[in-house]
């Protein structure tokens, strides 16, 4: 009876039913031909052949499914996710421009991470002062991260249509770090501002621009 679609074609496999063991046969051998079946010839004769009807799309899949065994998305995440933060260091006194809040929150993420490291490093060599709070390395990073910081929340205002000049509601103490807070948690105003394009519609760090 001929079949439509892709076809499992098997002769079958002889078994030594001594002792409960198989006999050695070669392994079967899989091919896709181009009409869309899968032939599996085995070693022996003893069961008669069998025809299985599988989906039209199994042959499709099959090349893709062994282009991505073994691939993870983890470790490609994790590597855009540093990408917003060496995108920040990029615009290390960039004060024009947008900054959506991935770049703002993965920056602060990291610059917390790594000052923390520092710190623990500076106990362990010994050049952490309690007094101060910060130790040789850890104090030399902090420096180094001031304009950018101050850069990146001030773009950050901008993506919000908000001036950078409220960035001086951070010396109020208390109330103005909880208003610029809830402004770095707005979402990006939509379309372009007067301080540039949406930056959610370009292509974040990681991504290729089409063409």
């Amino acid at each position: 009876m001929r079949q439509s679609g892709a076809t499992l074609q098997s002769g079958g496999f002889r078994k030594a039913w001594s002792n409960h063991q198989f006999e050695d046969s070669p392994l079967p051998r899989l091919s896709v031909k181009d009409g869309g079946s899968i032939n599996v010839p085995l070693a022996s004769d003893d069961v008669p052949s069998r025809s299985m009807r599988l989906p039209d799309s199994l042959p499709k899949r099959i090349p893709q499914l062994e282009s991505n065994r073994g691939r993870t998305s983890q470790p490609r995440k994790r590597e855009v996710e540093m990408n917003w933060y060496l995108v920040a260091l990029k615009k290390y006194a960039v004060f024009a421009g947008r900054a959506r809040r991935k770049e703002f929150w993965f920056f602060m993420l990291f610059n917390t991470l790594i000052t923390v490291a520092l710190a623990m490093i500076d106990m362990w060599t010994g050049t952490y002062d309690e007094d101060v709070g910060l130790g040789l390395l850890s104090g030399l990073y902090a420096v180094a991260m001031i304009v950018p910081s101050i850069a990146v929340t001030v773009r950050r205002l901008h993506d919000t249509d908000r001036s950078g000049w409220w960035y001086l509601l951070l010396f109020i103490p208390l109330i103005g770090a909880l208003v610029i807070l809830v402004f770095m948690l707005l979402d990006s105003q939509r379309g372009s501002n007067r301080f540039g394009p949406n930056p959610k519609e370009e292509p974040g760090p990681g991504v290729v621009a089409p063409m």
